[in-house]
């Protein structure tokens, strides 16, 4: 379950909040996908989704609200593929 208690304010010229999480998220949809597993591609890629909403071009504002308990899931699964890759030998190589 997510802890939906705080979200954070971020200008979106700011690519260590706004867009990182994307591309690291972007790597373990690559990685999950190379090593079957279709539920951790599926966690990645709704929160991509997700994010992307929050940083989206309808926004009318040039930042963007994203849920701290989001950000920290990411950072989750994000981890948790890097443990993979040194431990496990995950590779994106067939």
């Amino acid at each position: 379950m997510r802890d939906q208690s705080g979200s954070t304010s971020a200008p979106l010229s700011c690519p260590l909040i706004c867009y990182r999480p994307l591309i690291a998220l972007a790597q373990v949809i690559k990685y999950a996908s190379s090593n079957n597993e279709p539920q951790r591609v599926q966690h990645a890629t709704d929160l991509v989704f997700e994010i992307g909403l929050a940083i989206g071009p309808d926004s009318t504002s040039d930042s963007a609200v994203l849920p701290l308990g989001l950000l920290d899931e990411a950072a989750d699964l994000i981890e948790q593929a890097g443990e993979h890759i040194e431990a496990d030998g995950w590779s994106v190589l067939p």
